[in-house]
């Protein structure tokens, strides 16, 4: 299976648009955005099957400033692909 990006839906009142899932093969990576008591965040989430069920991490939430840096080292991880 090729990896794939996917939109979702909104799962709740805090949960804001723009949220969507990297699927790969057995394994997803959830990308989500909500309204907290501590502002705005990005929740990371892996999902994956180990055969018999499927299994959640613990999320990481990311505020703006962690997530730009998260971007800038995934953007120089990129660079080194060409």
């Amino acid at each position: 299976m090729v990896p794939l990006i996917v939109n979702v839906e909104r799962s709740g009142e805090k949960e804001l648009e723009g949220g969507f899932r990297v699927s790969g093969r057995n394994v997803n990576l959830w990308v989500r955005v909500y309204q907290t008591e501590y502002g705005r965040r990005v929740r990371l989430t892996v999902s994956y099957n180990d055969g018999y069920r499927w299994i959640n991490t613990p999320p990481i939430w990311m505020d703006k400033g962690l997530l730009d840096e998260f971007l800038t080292r995934l953007s120089r991880l990129s660079a080194t692909l060409f």
